[in-house]
């Protein structure tokens, strides 16, 4: 009895030998024809995925009626390798009109000048004769749109009045659709907003962050939209914001400032990821927490305590406020194990992080504090002096910040990113052995 077929090769032979009447899942190549019979024998199919060898056009309309009609098909992802005009966007989207969720990956260009008076006049039918999309509950748009012809997307979500899932699509200019305007038309309640595509959104995409209702999840591209309205808007979610990803977003424009207020200000935050996976990406494209962010006073004696205590998963790039000078460490001096005995990590961000007694996974990349001036004394932003000594008293080594969040038993995963040379191994391996008994992996670079 076969349910599910993931297919990445063009010759099915089975395909012809096996009922499909218990096939649920279809993920295959549309370059083939019998793949349409094949939609038509699995009467049972829910999810389907074609990816991007693509019918070429004049084969579309077969491929959409077969997954229109399609009884109990709900799931839809397309991925189409030819360049669509707005009629032919609207012949998928409406073929996929009584689906629960779709994923499209396409290019679609605005109508030629020279475009047929017939294509021009299908293109108003389509928008005339839209019928509503009471079943469609997630829209992922992993595309393109060139030019400013908008129409077709902005009608159907029009039409989508239980959207709860919204993944914005690259606009290549700097005119967008309304989408607030849309959702509030639609009485949409977004609860699910990837906006991360959207670089020339501007001012529109905070709007479209507070139309939605209740937001829980929220990926975002940040640096050309705005910094400030972006988190002030989601700000006005806290209440119900559960996971927040903002990788990606340029260290140069959302502060650490930003960061800290919505981890003090979220309670239900799950999921709160600020650093890319890997340190390659890592550059230049990630905000840094300061440890001048997480204190009321200039002189750090009051901190601001974290709201978010249900915190599973958590990646975030950190700065001291007094430079350590670690790369005057030699490699000789790591393997002799001196680094291992210099403070480096703000006791007020420790202090928080044992704070998380749900933390299944930690994140945490270093970042040295560049351009210091290397005097006695600093001053901080009330033109007050602060002598260097008392900056470093708010600073622990590795081996006392990994003793205090011993604590957190529930820790599964650990990255300490540009670190390594800090860390005391048989510290960390006793602390793993004795009180993270959970962990599943560390990794120190």
């Amino acid at each position: 009895m076969i349910r599910v077929i993931d297919c990445g090769t063009l010759d099915w032979p089975f395909a012809e030998y096996v009922a499909m009447r218990n096939l649920t899942v279809l993920r295959i190549p549309y370059s083939h024809s019998k793949v349409v019979s094949l939609l038509e024998a699995a009467l049972g199919l829910r999810d389907l995925e074609l990816f991007p060898l693509g019918p070429s056009p004049d084969r579309l309309p077969g491929l959409l009626s077969a997954i229109s009609s399609h009884i109990h098909l709900r799931i839809v992802k397309l991925s189409y390798a030819f360049t669509l005009n707005p009629v032919q966007l609207g012949w998928i989207l409406w073929s996929f009109a009584g689906l629960e969720s779709i994923s499209l990956s396409v290019t679609v260009r605005e109508q030629d000048l020279d475009t047929s008076l017939a294509e021009q006049q299908q293109l108003d039918k389509i928008l005339a004769t839209a019928p509503s999309c009471p079943t469609v509950k997630e829209l992922d748009l992993e595309s393109v749109f060139f030019n400013s012809n908008h129409i077709v997307l902005a009608t159907f979500l029009r039409q989508c009045r239980h959207l709860e899932s919204f993944s914005l699509p690259n606009i290549s200019n700097a005119s967008t659709p309304d989408y607030a305007a849309i959702f509030m038309t639609a009485k949409a309640r977004i609860q699910h907003l990837d906006a991360h595509r959207a670089w020339r959104s501007g001012a529109s995409l905070a709007a479209t962050i507070q139309a939605c209702v209740g937001l829980r999840w929220f990926r975002g591209a940040i640096v050309q939209n705005g910094p400030q309205s972006i988190v002030d808007a989601l700000l006005e979610h806290r209440e119900t914001l559960e996971d927040v990803d903002l990788t990606d977003t340029g260290s140069n424009e959302l502060t650490g400032t930003m960061l800290q207020a919505l981890l003090c200000a979220c309670p239900r935050l799950r999921s709160f990821v600020a650093m890319m996976p890997h340190p390659i990406m890592d550059r230049h494209l990630n905000p840094v927490l300061d440890a001048s962010d997480m204190v009321t006073t200039t002189t750090g004696e009051q901190s601001l305590d974290w709201a978010c205590m249900d915190l599973r998963e958590l990646a975030i790039r950190f700065m001291p406020n007094v430079d350590i000078l670690p790369n005057r460490i030699t490699a000789d001096e790591a393997q002799r194990g001196r680094a291992k005995h210099i403070p480096v990590i703000p006791r007020v961000l420790v202090a928080q992080l044992g704070r998380l007694s749900k933390l299944e996974d930690l994140r945490l990349g270093y970042l040295a504090r560049a351009k210091v001036k290397r005097s006695a004394d600093a001053v901080n932003s009330d033109g007050h002096t602060e002598d260097r000594g008392q900056m470093v008293e708010g600073m622990q080594t590795i081996s006392e910040a990994v003793a205090d969040l011993a604590t957190l038993d529930r820790l599964k995963r650990l990255e300490l990113r540009n670190l390594k040379k800090f860390v005391d191994h048989e510290v960390l391996q006793e602390t793993r052995r004795i009180h993270w008994r959970n962990m599943e992996w560390c990794q120190l670079s």
